[in-house]
């Protein structure tokens, strides 16, 4: 019996999760959308599904985990849905249009300093986790609406 490795076409490259923050990190949407704007559509539709997939394992990651020092510790439970203060976005499996402030900057021409200053005065929607602002697509899309408009 020989070894008959898988077809190209077959072969996966599965990262953990905390692989997936790091790619994350160095992928900003950005880039990422420039970068694969003359790919072929079935191609760039791939490529843009991997990324997301990697941005929602490196979001899981970092819900599960917050540093502390340099040791990581689990997060405290979430609290009572009575307790809760807003709810949490409603992401589809993929986890389409998750930015962090960087990235959310640069897709609003704005330092990621001051992206969080926006959300600390309310103006833009964000969700903390650890110790990062994740912020949506529709957050972003929803406060270039608002500057439009005044």
């Amino acid at each position: 019996m020989s070894y008959h490795p898988p077809r190209k076409s077959a072969l996966v490259a599965p990262v953990s999760q905390r692989v997936a923050v790091v790619l994350a990190a160095w992928l900003p949407d950005d880039q990422v959308f420039r970068r694969t704007a003359t790919m072929p559509e079935d191609l760039r539709a791939e490529v843009l599904a991997t990324i997301d997939a990697i941005k929602a394992a490196a979001l899981a990651h970092k819900q599960a985990f917050a540093e502390v020092g340099n040791r990581p510790a689990a997060i405290t439970p979430e609290a009572e849905e009575s307790e809760v203060k807003g709810t949490p976005p409603d992401l589809d499996p993929a986890g389409v249009g998750l930015l962090r402030s960087d990235a959310a900057g640069a897709l609003l021409g704005l330092s990621a300093r001051r992206v969080r200053q926006l959300v600390s005065s309310g103006e833009l929607e964000a969700e903390k986790v650890g110790s990062e602002w994740i912020i949506t697509r529709t957050a972003v899309d929803d406060y270039l609406a608002t500057r439009k408009a005044a």
